[in-house]
């Protein structure tokens, strides 16, 4: 009985495998590509840039924010990232690494120098921190220090008139608060 069925599917027709020939693809041309990735591009910079320049506030906005405001929320702003001539020199004067630290300023600090008159601080000088941050006349540890934290002093002349920013250095929070 077995060979009888092996004669009969000998004799059965061959089913052939049907393949499946794919239509001729159209290409997309490689300009088209190029085209389209740099427009995609494009638009996520665009987007990133004003999502990220919306809530941006200058130094002058932010100083005037803070000295009008009764805020109960401290509020910081970014100055700068550490430079590496920044950074060295913190170094040396400290042992403190600050590579990836920024400089900083809150509003509750700024208050602080319009309450107190002796310190003879008027808006204008607040644009000059920049100046002075990035090239000081002077760069030392200050005076009075607390064990745990350093006080830097940095300063610069401007017109006969010596400007002296207070820096602490928060290393908890990689912060060099102005």
């Amino acid at each position: 009985m077995g060979l009888r069925k092996l004669k009969e599917y000998r004799k059965a027709p061959q089913m052939r495998v049907l393949k499946y020939e794919p239509e001729e693809k159209t290409k997309f041309p490689l300009w088209m590509v190029v085209v389209l990735m740099i427009a995609l591009l494009g638009s996520v910079l665009f987007i990133v840039n004003t999502s990220e320049n919306a809530d941006d506030e200058t130094l002058e906005e932010f100083v005037e924010k803070a000295r009008k405001d009764k805020a109960a929320k401290q509020k910081k702003l970014l100055l700068a990232n550490v430079t590496t001539w920044q950074k060295d020199t913190i170094l040396l004067l400290t042992g403190i690494n600050v590579e990836s630290f920024t400089w900083k300023i809150i509003n509750y600090d700024i208050r602080h120098i319009f309450n107190k008159k002796a310190h003879g601080i008027v808006i204008s000088d607040f644009n000059k921190i920049y100046s002075i941050i990035n090239a000081p006349d002077g760069f030392q540890l200050a005076k009075k220090q607390r064990r745990d934290i350093k006080y830097l002093e940095l300063y610069k002349n401007f017109d006969q008139k010596k400007l002296t920013c207070i820096i602490e250095i928060r290393t908890g929070k990689k912060e060099l608060i102005v």
